[in-house]
Parts: C-alpha cells; structure tokens; sequence
C-alpha cells in the first residue's frame, strides 16, 4: 500500500494548481472501513494491470475508460438485482466482485482518479454517503438492491462526464465539469467500500475471493501461438478473420469480435471456484444478519496524514 500511496502523492503534485497551492501533503487519503483501505491498494495494483476497461485499438473512445465503465457498471447491475431475484446467489457474488474491481480499474486508469475519489474534498457529497448507507439498518438484501441502484446512477454521471470529454477534450476547461468530474471518482471509491462492506456483511472472506474472480478474469487472455489459434479457430467452424487480437497490459492478448467489439473468451479461460463464499452467504441472508457487529467496526474513520505518515491508518 506505501507505493501507491507515495506514487499518488508524487503524481498529484504535477496537478496541484487543481488544489489552489494545496501541497500533496497536506491531503488525507480516507479509510471508509476498518482494513478498507490496505484492501482498496491491493485491489487498486490489480485492476491498473488488468483489461477491466480494454478496448480494442479501433475503439474512438479507447483512451476514455467513462463510457465504458457506465456500460459495464449499469449491466452488472441489472444482472445483479435479476441474480438476487431468483436467489441464484454465485451470480450476485459475482456481480458484487466484478461491481467493485470495475469502479477500481476506472478510478485507476482515469486522469487524477486516486486523488479525487480517496481524498477529502467535499465531505458531504461524497463520505456521507458511504455513511448512510451503514448506519442505514438495511437488510443484506435490501442494501445490495440499494447498492446496485446506486451503480445505475452512477452509470449516468459517467456518461455525462464522458460526453464533456469527448466534446471538449479536457475536463480541465471548465471548473464545474471538473467538480463533477471529481464527485464521479469520488462516488466510485464510495461505492467499492459500500461493497466491502456487503460482502463483510454476507460473511465473505473479501481478500481469497476477490482474487479468485481476478485469477478467472485473467484466464480470458489469449496465450497460444498463431498456428494454435488457427486451428482452434477452424475446429470451431469460426472464420479467425472475424476476430481481432490485441496485446494485453502485460502479457498474453485479448480477442474480440469485429462485429459486435465483445470480448471473446480463450479457451483457457475458467469460472470462478466461490462455492464456499455462495454457502455462507446463502446462510446470512436466512438469518438476514451478520456474525459479528460490523457497523462498530466501520463506524471509525481513519485517516492517512499525509506522506511523512504513510501507513498511519493501518497500524
């Protein structure tokens, strides 16, 4: 956590005009929950490195993760709240993970996105929010619905940040798009810690089972030579000149469809072994509460002082 914190402070700096003179280390990274923040860095290092928001070169918007994000956010949530519906529990984990690791890579791969969404810029839009939302009393199954509403209006307010993009080119140009710019980072960092604090809720070991959907996130890269592609290509009667294959962050490539731009899954790549996290979770929505007292455990908020102090929050 140390390195993303002092790489955080060493990038704002060049963006310190935003903050008024504000120096690096005068802001405060928030922790929502107690441990949130060690497992938000974590998370954060995983999802820079991965393809949560990859888009093939062709894409207008390839350098823009918004409209993506909205998409993806906005379809997992349907998915979710369709999943808790009909009780088929694996897929809500599933969408709660994806939920998460995709507001994670957003925040790491948009413009300022660590320093806006984890630092302390307008309480009230932005932590309040995350506070509510604990101190509501809300059933597990109402605050995932709860939560999963709260990712479609999300969805929104990246769409309309993103359109000023696309239009302007810099969010810079203009103070109130940039505020809104900020509020939407800052809504997605609310968001991952509201969905720690569901999962710690429905029992589930948080840090095994985001990394189980990571490991199965990562088996979707191509790893095979052309020669294999070929002939995996004709022993499924499918024309490979259909396909587009794109070098992946670090290694390996990732392969999509022309037609319609979705990713095509290798053949390697595998589901999520969460049987274990579905079990205990089927048991803390019949009993509809957690094992252990975990509003006390997140009421406190803990605070990052700065770069001399890094791992204050965390001792």
């Amino acid at each position: 956590m140390i390195n993303t914190v002092l790489a955080g402070f060493e990038k704002l700096s060049r963006y310190k005009d935003f903050y008024f003179g504000m120096k690096p280390e005068t802001l405060q990274f928030y922790q929502l929950g107690e441990g949130y923040l060690p497992l938000f860095s974590h998370l954060y290092r995983q999802t820079a490195k991965g393809h949560y928001l990859h888009r093939p070169a062709n894409d207008p918007f390839v350098h823009s993760p918004l409209r993506l994000s909205a998409q993806r956010l906005s379809k997992n949530a349907q998915s979710g709240k369709q999943a808790l519906v009909q009780q088929h529990l694996s897929d809500v984990l599933v969408a709660i993970g994806q939920q998460i690791m995709l507001a994670t890579a957003t925040i790491a791969t948009s413009e300022q996105g660590l320093y806006l969404a984890a630092t302390l810029y307008n309480k009230t839009e932005s932590f309040d929010r995350y506070r509510t939302f604990v101190d509501g009393d809300l059933s597990l199954s109402a605050g995932l619905d709860t939560w999963f509403e709260e990712a479609t209006s999300l969805a929104t307010l990246l769409t309309a940040c993103e359109e000023k993009v696309a239009s302007r080119g810099s969010l810079r140009q203009q103070f109130s798009e940039y505020q809104r710019y900020r509020l939407a980072m800052n809504r997605l960092y609310v968001m991952v810690n509201q969905g720690f604090f569901l999962l710690n809720k429905a029992a589930v070991d948080i840090t095994p089972f985001l990394t189980t959907l990571h490991q199965s996130h990562l088996s979707e890269r191509w790893m095979m030579t052309q020669q294999q592609k070929l002939t995996y290509f004709a022993e499924q009667q499918r024309d490979i000149r259909q396909v587009i294959f794109v070098e992946a962050n670090e290694s390996g490539e990732l392969c999509y469809d022309l037609e319609n731009g979705q990713l095509v899954d290798s053949p390697n790549a595998f589901k999520p072994e969460i049987s274990q996290a579905v079990q205990v979770f089927a048991q803390q929505l019949r009993s509809n509460a957690s094992p252990y007292p975990l509003r006390e455990s997140v009421r406190k908020r803990v605070r990052l002082k700065g770069i001399s102090e890094p791992m204050a929050a965390v001792k």
